[in-house]
């Protein structure tokens, strides 16, 4: 059995219901039985790995856990889980991820290795990972995670030229949307939305027990007050926030409060509310996951302050053509395809009559990457040179644990630096210092491009990694050469048309990444930069340059 697997589908239970805790299972093992499970509860109650201990109760001496993410060794709510995993005896414990969160992020791992447990980390990272990406976001950010839904005709049109939009979507479509609020802390939609369908933005399915435990806060962003005060989500379940203009008359203000909504007064330019501030306004509240459910007014505006993380857009197999027909999308949009909000991680599925394409929005013009490291920040300084995967990077801020580095778009497309996600175990080298001595190969952290795993093969002592490559990698290889994979010094032992073959031993690929990587997956290349000195030099000599007048250039 997947014992990991099973403590994901547990922490799939503590969806929606835990914010601004992560959802988090755990599975208990002894003797090829699982003697206790469970999933985090809500805010002040157990953690995972204690409801496992408590089901277990004695039997969990010499236990193996298997549980979704790092255990935390601080004192919040509750009790730190280690010291907890200690005193019952615990032998080994798995984890795809470690805890982003600074108070955690390895601290767990280390203390549960100094008790003597043994640890197993990278098992369905992945899965780990997505399943977590808001509260990833929320620790890391202060920021929540927003995801934008929306439904549309295959000309992207969300309603006629005369707003009729019942119903776009077919019935599968609109119970999955049910089951993502249940999922979210709040549902976000504007004023216009309010107006035109009159939504209740509630969830209307029993998920869990049979019972739904909570309604998502639901947010209108209305900088002009035209939401009607006799709108039905006013009279629902749960509470509605509506965030408005301070500028407006206090009178239309009590009237909203009356009819039941709690009023955020912000800033607005013309009664367009600053939704970057907004959003670290609800994160202070402890929301954490947002799905906008909006028109393309507010959605395109979302869009155009980079805030939409992900997207899950449902199409209908209808044309409903038209200039006036309301686009799903709207807002200023860009210039330029380079500039354009790009998806990745994508997933399409067929829910009913409709396609539903799901995916995380990237962009190409920047990035942070903030790596906890408490080894190698010691002597780093602000400014200096860090290897990152065997990219070389700058230090722009750091402290005791933890270190950040600014990736240009240059790193971003020619690494894969920019598909690192948090909780990934990276690759550290601090530079080499020229007093020292010298040893192995030396790697300069300028990567030439990427290659991608197609084979692992196992051996005594080592494993066979094979690795296909692009021409203009290819052709500076020679067999017994040096390259330079995820910042590892390796020797290439065999070489194909299109592919390397490099023989890592075992105690090189324990105390790196390459434990983690799985066939298809890419890593960083970078080749012997002689090789490149040599390839100028012939092409020099091709050119009528010769070696004498290249000595006399200082070459």
């Amino acid at each position: 059995m997947d014992y990991m697997a099973q403590s994901l589908l547990l922490a799939r239970l503590a969806q929606g219901q835990v914010s601004p805790n992560p959802a988090v299972g755990a599975v208990l093992v002894k003797n090829d039985e699982i003697i206790g499970q469970g999933y985090t509860q809500p805010p002040g109650g157990d953690h995972a790995e204690i409801v496992a201990l408590k089901q277990a109760g004695r039997e969990a001496r010499g236990a193996v856990l298997y549980v979704t993410l790092e255990p935390c060794c601080h004192h919040g709510r509750t009790p730190p889980c280690t010291k907890a995993l200690i005193d019952a005896g615990i032998t080994e414990v798995h984890f795809p991820i470690l805890d982003p969160n600074p108070k955690v992020a390895g601290k767990g791992q280390a203390e549960l290795q100094k008790a003597g447990i043994k640890i197993f980390a990278g098992e369905h990272a992945e899965e780990a990972t997505i399943l977590n990406e808001a509260f990833i976001k929320y620790i890391t950010s202060g920021l929540p995670f927003v995801t934008v839904k929306f439904a549309s005709s295959l000309d992207g049109k969300i309603a006629t030229r005369d707003g009729d939009s019942k119903w776009i979507s077919g019935e599968s479509a609109r119970k999955m949307v049910q089951h993502m609020r249940y999922e979210a802390d709040a549902v976000m939609t504007g004023a216009g939305t309010i107006i035109a369908d009159n939504p209740r933005l509630t969830v209307r399915i029993a998920v869990r027990g049979g019972i739904t435990h909570k309604q998502p806060l639901r947010i209108i962003i209305d900088g002009r007050g035209r939401t009607p005060p006799s709108a039905q989500l006013f009279s629902e379940p749960g509470h509605t926030l509506l965030v408005l203009s301070e500028d407006l008359d206090n009178n239309l203000k009590i009237s909203f409060s009356a009819a039941g909504a709690e009023i955020l007064a912000m800033t607005s330019n013309n009664g367009e509310i600053d939704l970057k501030e907004l959003m670290y306004v609800l994160a202070k509240k402890e929301i954490t996951n947002i799905l906008v459910e909006a028109g393309g007014v507010l959605t395109g505006s979302l869009f155009d302050h980079g805030i939409v993380d992900k997207v899950v857009a449902f199409l209908s197999p209808m044309i409903i053509g038209g200039q006036e027909a309301r686009p799903a999308i709207a807002g200023r949009g860009f210039e330029k395809l380079a500039q354009c909000a790009k998806l990745n991680r994508i997933t399409v599925a067929r829910v009913g009559e409709d396609i539903m394409v799901r995916g995380k929005v990237i962009s190409v013009q920047s990035g942070k990457l903030v790596v906890a490291a408490a080894q190698v920040t010691k002597g780093l300084e602000l400014g200096g040179s860090v290897g990152v995967n065997g990219t070389c990077l700058t230090a722009t801020v750091f402290d005791a644990d933890s270190f950040s580095v600014d990736l240009s778009p240059e790193t971003l497309q020619r690494t894969t630096l920019g598909r690192s996600k948090t909780g990934d175990f990276l690759n550290l080298e601090r530079p080499l210092n020229l007093n020292g001595e010298l040893g192995g190969h030396l790697v300069q952290g300028h990567i030439d491009g990427t290659g991608i795993i197609t084979g692992i093969t196992p051996q005594n002592g080592a494993t066979l990694f094979r690795i296909a490559a692009p021409a203009e990698i290819m052709r500076y290889l020679v067999e017994k050469a040096y390259i330079g994979v995820e910042g590892i010094s390796l020797t290439i032992t065999a070489l194909g048309a299109d592919y390397f073959q490099v023989s890592v031993v075992d105690f090189t690929r324990t105390h790196t990444n390459l434990q983690y990587h799985k066939v298809g997956n890419s890593v960083n290349l970078e080749v012997d930069i002689m090789a490149k000195y040599a390839e100028r030099f012939i092409q020099a000599q091709k050119s009528g340059i010769s070696a004498e007048f290249l000595r006399e250039q200082g070459f």
